[in-house]
């Protein structure tokens, strides 16, 4: 099971305990480090924790960047065994009140790291499932898959560690399905119906059925072939691309 720590910290302590914890060698009282006009900033300048000096004088959205990048970090290099609160405050130099101001556990950190790179497969889908005329082909499948393999090889690592990850944590595998798969399926869904509309793609084919299984092959796919070093994204939609034109079009095949 993923060890991360999913029940807010000091959630069964009382305020007054708290803030001695929070205040604690910081060089200013507790109540003034709680009571900073901006809750996205700390009042004190530095504190320390386990012996690491962090910067509490930062902003939420600088928080939220140093969490994320440690927490793609600590995924990508020890895997879902070394996710904890207490490793991404020391990654990201931060109190463990700075983090629990942005998200309220490690599986927060996860879902606003996860909606990144599903806006990021979305941005770069291509014509085909993102503008609505685009009628499919051969070369829009071939070209779609090539985007697709372009953007996911330099994050392959860390879309393989989290993958591997769902298959251990039940949160985890809901958070990658709800926030990266499923937005990829309704657009091949979406797509697959205009198709059928403009008489490309035959009408006996279930969309959402086909979606999910196209989706989930390509998925696969791509952990095998860009997980290798050699692996390229031209590799990637050579395989994949024949396979997408087979299903909906009947014809397979990439020069």
């Amino acid at each position: 099971m993923m060890t991360v720590c999913h029940r807010p910290i000091g959630a069964d302590q009382s305020r007054s305990s708290r803030i001695a914890m929070i205040g604690a060698g910081t060089g200013v009282s507790a109540e003034q480090s709680l009571e900073s006009s901006d809750p996205g900033l700390r009042v004190t300048p530095r504190a320390y924790h386990s012996g690491v000096a962090v910067d509490t004088r930062q902003s939420g959205a600088e928080t939220r960047r140093r969490v994320i990048e440690a927490t793609a970090g600590l995924l990508e290099e020890r895997g879902p065994a070394g996710l904890n609160v207490s490793a991404i405050m020391e990654r990201a130099g931060i109190s463990r009140t700075a983090f629990y101001r942005q998200f309220d556990d490690v599986y927060g950190a996860i879902k606003t790291l996860l909606d990144g790179i599903a806006g990021e497969l979305a941005e770069n889908a291509g014509a085909w499932f993102n503008e609505e005329n685009a009628v499919g082909s051969r070369d829009l499948i071939y070209g779609n898959a090539l985007r697709s393999g372009r953007t996911i090889k330099p994050r392959i690592g860390l879309i393989a560690a989290i993958v591997d990850a769902t298959a251990l944590d039940a949160s985890l595998r809901a958070l990658w399905r709800e926030t990266v798969l499923e937005p990829r399926i309704e657009s091949a869904a979406h797509a697959i119906r205009r198709d059928q509309v403009a008489g490309q793609v035959p009408v006996s084919i279930d969309p959402d059925a086909t979606a999910l299984a196209l989706t989930l092959m390509g998925e696969q796919v791509a952990l095998e072939v860009l997980g290798r070093r050699d692996g390229t994204p031209e590799e990637f939609a050579t395989i994949v691309s024949p396979i997408w034109e087979a299903v909906l079009f009947g014809h397979a095949g990439h020069d």
